[in-house]
Formats: C-alpha cells, structure tokens, sequence
C-alpha cells in the first residue's frame, strides 16, 4: 500500500475514533493531533470545527493553551480537564477563544507511549463536562490507544521512507480533506 493511502486509512480510522467518543460523550467538537519530539501537536485532525477556528487557534491562541502536551510531559497524566482554576488563570484564551467559539469547558486526552505524549485529542462541549463523562474519557483511552496503535506506529516510519517533498503532499493532502 503507497504512503499517501496509508496515511489516508489512517486518517479515517482516527475520524472513525473521534465519532465514536462524540457518541460516548455529547461533544460540541474535537481535534486529534500527533506530538513531535519537540511536545508541540502537529498533524491535525478536526471534527465539527471549523478551518477557520483551527486557523484563528494556530495563529493566536496555541500559545496560551494550558492544556498543550507541554505543561503534562513530566507527569502520568492521560485525562486533564479546564477547571475553573485554569480558567481563571487563562482569561485571555477563555475569554478570547473559548467563548467566542461556543467552548465552555475542555478535556484533553493524552495518548503516550513509553511514559512520552504521542498524540491527542482535545474535546470540547458549549456545557461544563460532568465527573462521569470526564471517567468515560479516561475508560475510552485504551481502546482508542489499541484502535490507533498501528496508524501511529505507520506513520512514524513515513519520514523514513518519503521524500521531504513526499512528506509535504501528504500534508497538503491532509489539509484538503479537511476542507
């Protein structure tokens, strides 16, 4: 199977993952990203978010995430929450991104493999997320970690075996489909 259709099933199955939780757990919205070595997300795959949101997001307010892979890397923490505290300490990405984009509460899953944050998948609601549904989240993780094993490992060996400009148009092709 050629690199760009591996990357494309990849794609899909992850889509198929963000479905199944959003019927678990009523989401307003979800993104799932990879994480490179550096701890920052990259690879984005969105569901029920706009491209101009994730864009606004990238470009303005990435920074001030308190919930970025970055501020849990040293610890074992797979489900972490936007809990009041947080809020209040992050008026400005509240106030400024959340609200305006109908987010009133967040959950970020952390995917690790070894300890190291691999992936993520950022779940948003316009309702505060009750004690449950955040222990669904955290009883859901294996199954997706055991759904995307595969997708992760396979697309670790893409740079090995592409080109610069290959790794280029899957990221471009992924960008589209987004669309």
């Amino acid at each position: 199977m050629s690199a760009l259709l591996k990357a494309s099933r990849n794609d899909a199955i992850i889509a198929r993952c963000l479905q199944t939780i959003s019927q678990l757990i009523p989401l307003t919205s979800a993104v799932f990203y990879r994480v490179n070595n550096r701890l920052k997300p990259e690879n984005y795959i969105l569901h029920n978010i706009s491209d101009n949101t994730h864009q606004q997001y990238l470009e303005n307010f990435q920074p001030l995430d308190p919930l970025l892979p970055s501020h849990f890397s040293h610890q074992n923490t797979t489900v972490a929450a936007m809990t009041p505290r947080l809020c209040d300490r992050n008026r400005h990405y509240y106030h400024e991104f959340m609200l305006p984009n109908n987010v009133r509460d967040m959950t970020e899953i952390f995917i690790r493999r070894e300890r190291r944050i691999v992936a993520g998948i950022s779940l948003m609601r316009d309702v505060p997320f009750s004690s449950e549904e955040r222990q669904r989240a955290q009883a859901v993780l294996p199954l997706v970690e055991l759904a995307i094993r595969d997708c992760l490992q396979e697309e670790d060996d893409l740079p090995a075996i592409l080109t610069a400009k290959e790794r280029e148009i899957v990221g471009m092709v992924r960008e589209r489909r987004q669309q």
